[in-house]
């Protein structure tokens, strides 16, 4: 794909449109077999020159494809309308009277406020906007030595409408792109070609899967880089078994889904901690030796907080187990 400069683009579509033929349609079939419209392809051509090892021309025909992706256009009018809307708010409050506003003292100012208000929301062209000018007078009572006179006060509104044209030409040009590609139309059809892009490789596509299922990576609640290396690993090569006691995975992984738990282990027992993590957890509730005024732990709580390899579900099995020598 080039990144064709808007007014190259425009004049592309300006011929395409001007020739009277009707684009050609890019279709897929989709899982459920039905047909699925996907681009619609303007095709012309370019002859380009080029100088190889500073001495020799080469020239060659390029051909353009000029491609509008329909999932793309649907977005961008989205966008579009969401950012039509907010100007049409932001406009209508520039004449809301309130504590704290702006009173404008001429038409000229109102109108400049409108224009920064549409340049702000990338709509300049599509909005009409029109200031009227209304006038109340006030006649003023002589008083002393002031003579009687009259009084003239300025209010202003906007009237705010949308251009049906310059709509109607700015959906029509969302979602165009164009395509380059120096192979014949006998080797690679205008539909191939914008398949295959379609389909070419992102890099972001392997960090979707990592996110999603089957690996469900998240959330992450890790902090160290080597660990969050190591649960990639462990995702990649495939689902764990699940944990004897039935400790759950991450979020979508499970029998239920047809996957099996994550291979993070976490002991269900909330006294089997590792001797560090104990004491000083001790220290906190208060039940370490050393604090003085505070009674010793009870004995019998302490014995059931007793964390031994073999004690630890996630370790059963791994502390008796012996490597063999190999055979010579």
């Amino acid at each position: 794909m080039t990144q064709a400069p808007a007014e190259l683009l425009e004049e592309y579509l300006q011929e395409a449109w001007a020739g009277g033929q009707p684009p050609a349609r890019v279709e897929r079939i989709a899982a459920d077999d039905t047909v699925e419209h996907l681009a619609d392809v303007y095709e012309r051509s370019a002859t380009l020159t080029a100088v190889v090892d500073g001495w020799r021309p080469v020239q060659w025909t390029e051909r353009r494809l000029v491609v509008r992706s329909l999932a793309e256009a649907r977005t961008k009018e989205a966008a579009l309308r969401a950012r039509l809307t907010r100007a049409q708010e932001a406009l209508s409050a520039l004449t809301v009277a309130r504590r704290g506003t702006r009173r404008w003292l001429s038409a000229a100012a109102l109108e400049q406020a409108a224009a920064a208000v549409l340049a702000a929301h990338h709509v300049v062209g599509l909005l009409r906007v029109e200031v009227t000018t209304q006038t109340h007078t006030r006649v003023v009572r002589a008083y002393g030595t002031r003579p009687a006179r009259t009084e003239d006060r300025h209010t202003w509104t906007l009237r705010v409408t949308v251009d049906a044209e310059a709509w109607e030409a700015a959906v029509q040009r969302l979602g165009w792109r164009v395509y380059a590609t120096n192979q014949p139309a006998a080797l690679l059809s205008a539909e191939q070609a914008v398949l295959a892009y379609r389909e070419e490789y992102l890099v972001e596509h392997g960090f979707g899967r990592l996110k999603g299922r089957p690996l469900s990576l998240s959330p992450l609640y890790l902090e160290r880089d080597d660990h969050v290396t190591g649960l990639i690993r462990l995702r990649e090569r495939g689902p764990a078994r699940a944990h004897p006691r039935g400790v759950p995975g991450p979020p979508g992984l499970g029998p239920e889904s047809g996957h099996a738990a994550g291979p993070l282990c976490r002991s269900a027992h909330a006294g089997h901690r590792p001797p560090h993590r104990r004491a000083a957890a001790g220290r906190l509730q208060g039940d370490h030796p050393d604090r003085a005024g505070h009674a010793p732990a009870d004995p019998a709580s302490s014995a059931a907080s007793h964390w031994s390899p073999a004690a630890d579900p996630c370790l059963a099995g791994s502390a008796s187990r012996r490597v063999s020598p190999p055979d010579l």
